[in-house]
């Protein structure tokens, strides 16, 4: 098989579901950190929107860019175009 036509492709009709899941999933992580350091632990609102917020949003856009790049070069590895790098 050639080495091109074993890469992950960009978009797959599937990638909506599994979008609205990770985005979904993401706006009820966010809820919950705010009402816990914000309600139950009483941190100030300076703190927890100027950098618990902000340090989880660059935390998981490297985490996604980081498994999209592993998803690519196990494809490239293994010559499949059916891998993913989350379990």
């Amino acid at each position: 098989m050639d080495k091109n036509q074993a890469l992950v492709p960009w978009f797959r009709r599937g990638d909506i579901g599994g979008i609205t899941y990770l985005v979904t999933n993401n706006i009820v992580n966010y809820l919950i950190v705010i009402a816990t350091l914000s309600g139950v632990l009483k941190w100030p609102d300076k703190i927890v929107f100027g950098a618990v917020i902000p340090g989880m949003s660059i935390g998981l856009m490297l985490g996604c860019f980081y498994y999209a790049f592993m998803a690519r070069r196990l494809s490239q590895k293994e010559g499949r175009a059916d891998v993913t790098a989350l379990p």
